[in-house]
């Protein structure tokens, strides 16, 4: 039975390519638009691994580039998961050298940073490397250093993995009692887990255990049990092998009709999902389910689609070989049944350097006592077969022709319904695009207003105070009023109207801040802070971290708007004694923090009176996140505004 779950969690993961065709389409979409050589390369390091079972050329060349760019980034993490990459695909061309080379440039990286789950994934690598190589003994011994990692952790999961993976090497090793200990320790482990997808793995090993052993009805047993948890999980890989696996043993019994349905079931999975190197297999069991029954047309039919795939497997080429020869013989057909049978030796050959010439002679004495009666047949068929040739190259003229011109109409068709699908992936990216600016334009309309009633409210209940006393005042002189008296409301006035003017200007300050069109947002906010320190009674304290790029005056207006927001609702509304404000400026990001030791409020009620709208609104304009924070102990503000959007 050849060896497949010693890689079957990757296999699981990469199998299904058909479901990643959206995801691969939106990478390729995405890198067309990129700028960034790191997004490009994880972009690329992506895709390669998507395609790394389908199309390995293709993988091949995405890691690649993003091996190159990482490389040009000095990323040494990126670095290594190319190397990493790279083992697994070359594993999967059955480059086994190359593979081993790669995963051993990953191991050294992971080792030096002290990464356990990565050097476990390194290691069971080149465990499953060794086992294909046919290095049991070396295969097992990494197999058992990862079992020692995970029982130090006590990760059950990864232990019931790593003892079935102990079990297959020894199977390999034909050491079956043992293989049976490690296979059940691992079965008695997922199943208290309940860890049906394992669970299944193993019955599938256990299965094949007894089948290397030809006790097939043990082997049909568990087969059945890793079948049905396939099919209840939805696991069509799973699935299908197991199918393929019970029929195998059900021919192996001498029931080949019975096997039919099983293979027939494995097939069409197979198919579907576009499992390929498994199809191969299944085809041979086919074709020898057919040959046994004495179906020798369908057992063709079977090894044809088989050879029209590509066959990695060499055993599985030599059984084909063998049953085209066995059907040739059948049929009479000696002289062929020879030469499938002398391909098949050569194959044999290659795999096990050993002579075994048996029933060669045989054929070919066949062979020559049939020549004589083939030699005479063959003459009349020439002269017939001489007449239909004319005929049939006509038909075959009219089949490509009518063959060419479909293909020009289906490729038509099918540009015709890409152009209009991407027509309508235009629009909706437009009208997503016209939604989020019309979003944020009633975001900063809304804002505006906002900001406009809370001027009305500081004229209406400052300025307009401060002017009635003084009207007040001046309209209490007359000619009675004595000149002490006369003084001392004059001095009201003035202090009044010093006041009036004093608001004026913090009026016109909140209207338009033009310190920033003078200095930049952090000297303006520190500037800002100070005056709102000194003034509210409130312990304020400003502090910057990051570079002072310069940011657009638009943008550097919203933000200074929002910060005296946020100021103004804690000396208004907190009764806090300390606020911080805290300006962290990235290369692409600006981080605002405000916070205070205040009495907090309800974060989920409605607070219509502390200008959260307007601080809302603000975020939105900005395209920003905003997280916050209140108790008993103050609140906080965290936003986080994206400076490469604003």
């Amino acid at each position: 039975m050849i060896i497949r779950l010693l890689f079957l969690v990757l296999f699981l993961n990469l199998n299904g390519l058909a479901q990643f065709d959206n995801e691969i389409d939106s990478l390729y979409h995405t890198l067309a638009g990129s700028t960034s050589d790191l997004e490009k390369a994880q972009i690329h390091s992506r895709i390669g691994w998507l395609n790394i079972t389908s199309r390995p050329e293709l993988a091949e060349a995405h890691i690649d580039t993003a091996l190159t760019l990482y490389t040009s980034l000095q990323d040494s993490s990126g670095i290594a998961n190319s190397h990493y990459r790279f083992g697994v695909l070359f594993r999967v061309k059955g480059d086994y050298k190359k593979a081993s080379s790669e995963i051993d440039q990953y191991l050294d990286h992971v080792k030096a940073q002290n990464d356990t789950f990565k050097t476990v994934n390194g290691l069971y690598q080149k465990g499953v490397i060794f086992s294909l190589e046919g290095r049991y003994e070396e295969s097992a011994s990494e197999y058992f250093k990862i079992l020692e990692v995970y029982e130090g952790l006590n990760d059950s999961v990864s232990i019931g993995f790593t003892l079935n993976s102990i079990g297959i090497v020894l199977k390999n090793l034909r050491k079956f009692d043992d293989a049976e200990e490690f296979i059940r320790r691992a079965i008695q482990i997922h199943d208290n887990l309940d860890d049906k997808e394992n669970l299944a793995n193993t019955y599938n090993s256990l299965a094949n255990l007894f089948a290397e052993q030809n006790l097939h009805e043990k082997a049909m047993e568990y087969y059945h049990k890793a079948l049905s948890i396939d099919e209840e999980l939805g696991i069509a890989w799973g699935e299908a092998m197991n199918s393929m696996n019970i029929g195998a043993s059900l021919i192996a019994r001498g029931q080949a009709e019975k096997s039919l349905t099983f293979l027939e079931n494995a097939t069409q999975i197979q198919k579907a999902n576009g499992y390929e190197k498994d199809l191969t297999e299944t085809y041979s069991k086919l074709a020898k389910a057919y040959l046994d029954i004495g179906e020798l047309e369908k057992s063709q039919v079977q090894i044809n689609e088989a050879l029209k795939l590509d066959v990695p497997s060499l055993l599985i080429r030599n059984d084909l070989l063998e049953y085209q020869s066995k059907i040739y013989e059948q049929k009479g057909l000696f002289k062929e049944a020879l030469k499938a049978k002398e391909q098949s030796q050569l194959l044999r050959d290659s795999m096990y350097n050993i002579e075994n010439t048996r029933n060669i002679s045989a054929l070919a004495a066949r062979y020559d006592s049939d020549l004589k009666d083939r030699e005479l047949e063959l003459q009349a068929i020439q002269i017939k077969d001489q007449k239909s040739i004319i005929d049939r190259n006509r038909r075959e003229r009219i089949l490509i022709i009518s063959g060419i011109g479909l293909a020009v109409i289906l490729l038509f068709v099918l540009w015709v319904v890409f152009s209009q699908r991407q027509k309508l992936k235009d629009q909706e990216i437009q009208n997503l695009q016209r939604q989020k600016e019309i979003t944020s334009l009633e975001a900063f309309i809304q804002g505006e207003e906002n900001e406009r009633k809370r001027i009305a409210q500081d004229l209406h209940d400052g300025l307009n105070g401060d002017l009635s006393v003084i009207k007040y005042k001046l309209s209490s002189l007359d000619s009675s009023t004595d000149d002490m008296t006369s003084t001392d409301i004059k001095s009201e006035v003035i202090r009044g109207i010093d006041r009036a003017c004093e608001q004026v200007r913090t009026i016109s300050q909140n209207l338009a801040p033009g310190i920033l069109k003078e200095a930049s947002l952090k000297d303006a906010v520190k500037e800002y802070i100070s005056q709102m320190s000194a003034s509210s009674g409130v312990k304020i304290s400003f502090q910057y971290f990051g570079h002072p790029n310069p940011i657009p005056i638009k943008s550097a207006t919203v933000i200074y708007r929002m910060i005296q927001e946020m100021v103004a609702n804690i000396v208004k509304h907190s009764h806090a004694s300390e606020a911080l404000v805290q300006l962290n400026q990235h290369e692409e990001e600006l981080i605002l923090e405000v916070e205070d030791n205040g009495r907090g409020y309800d974060i989920s009620a409605n607070h219509s009176g502390l200008g959260l709208s307007t601080i809302r609104s603000r975020v939105d304009y900005l395209n920003a996140d905003i997280e916050t924070h209140s108790s008993s102990l103050g609140t906080s503000y965290t936003v986080a505004i994206p400076l490469y959007e604003t």
